[in-house]
């Protein structure tokens, strides 16, 4: 027997399984979970350069740090809109979705306050 998986009863057809595939692929980095709790905590758009410096961990060093955001992580968290990256100005910050992404993953880990 073979199965449709183009559509689904559950999601309506519209996607939102597909949607819920693309966040958990987006949140499964533990680098992006820390991303996404530096910028919920901040006030004001992060820049880049203040990102990496707080996520550098002493066993990178700060410029690949600092590639990985521009280049990797924020752009990807971008795309699922889970937060909102200005690759030209280097700055990050957070939007609705991005509270909603951290509660999430506080409860998949079991941790509802994270």
């Amino acid at each position: 027997m073979e199965v449709d998986h183009s559509r689904s009863e559950t999601d309506g057809g519209d996607g939102e399984l597909d949607r819920i595939g693309e966040l958990f692929d987006a949140l499964a980095e533990p680098a992006r979970r820390r991303i996404l709790e530096r910028v919920d905590a901040a006030d004001d758009a992060l820049r880049v350069e203040t990102l990496a410096g707080q996520l550098a961990d002493g066993t990178e060093e700060l410029p690949a740090v600092r590639a990985s955001l521009a280049h990797v992580h924020l752009p990807k968290l971008n795309e699922y809109g889970i937060v909102e990256y200005d690759s030209d100005a280097l700055a990050v910050e957070s939007v609705p979705a991005t509270g909603r992404a951290l509660g999430l993953v506080g409860t998949a880990s079991g941790d509802p306050d994270r």
